[in-house]
């Protein structure tokens, strides 16, 4: 047991570098974005896991707005053949203090004027993550309007299942809406991902204010 337990170290060891360009490759190809990640370690017991800190993710590489998401650190958990394969295949992924900012007017600046297609289902299963949970998370939406402050929403115990499905990912959240001030429970279903066109991702539920 403990030579099998030196080998599988040894072997998941070598495969940090491996699993880090899977995981941005896979963010990249899936999300039509420019993928930073400070630094990435995959562990082995008591179970395949991976620890990150650092993940910014930049809409079409554009520097000239903040990234779309930001996170500071998270962790997974995974099967064997998760990490390795394609697509990625997470089981749990617990991020700590995500954060989404919508330019005024939207991803795609004005002067893009490519068509809109149907988003391709390669690029829909580069990753698949069966439970993504956050506890403290924020959505900031910019306004056309430089002399408006963005609107900013709280976001608490967000939960997504199924992000990476055909079907899309379904969700509940309870978040703080800025004005006027109050509570916001809601669940239901988002996605797929548009990655040509953000605006045209679906979205469906209920909520109650």
């Amino acid at each position: 047991l403990s030579i099998v337990g030196a080998l599988l170290l040894e072997r998941f060891t070598r495969m940090t570098p491996y699993v880090r360009d899977q995981v941005v490759s896979s963010l990249n190809t899936r999300f039509a974005s420019e993928v930073e990640l400070i630094s990435l370690q995959v562990g082995v017991f008591p179970r395949p896991s991976v620890r990150g800190e650092g993940l910014v993710l930049r809409y079409n590489g554009r520097r000239d707005v903040p990234p779309l998401l930001t996170v500071p650190s998270f962790f997974a958990t995974a099967g064997l053949l998760g990490l390795s394969g394609r697509p990625v295949h997470l089981k749990t992924v617990e991020l700590d203090g995500l954060e989404i900012s919508i330019p005024g007017g939207g991803l795609n600046p004005e002067s893009d004027q490519r068509p809109v297609s149907v988003p391709s289902r390669d690029r829909s299963r580069t990753i698949l993550i069966d439970r993504l949970v956050s506890q403290a998370a924020t959505l900031e939406v910019a306004s056309k309007d430089p002399g408006k402050l963005p609107r900013r929403f709280e976001i608490h115990d967000l939960e997504m299942i199924g992000i990476g499905e055909a079907s899309g990912a379904s969700f509940r959240a309870a978040l703080t809406n800025p004005t006027p001030r109050g509570r916001i429970d809601t669940e239901g279903t988002f996605g797929p991902w548009h990655a040509e066109n953000p605006r045209l991702t679906p979205i469906r539920g209920d909520y109650l204010f």
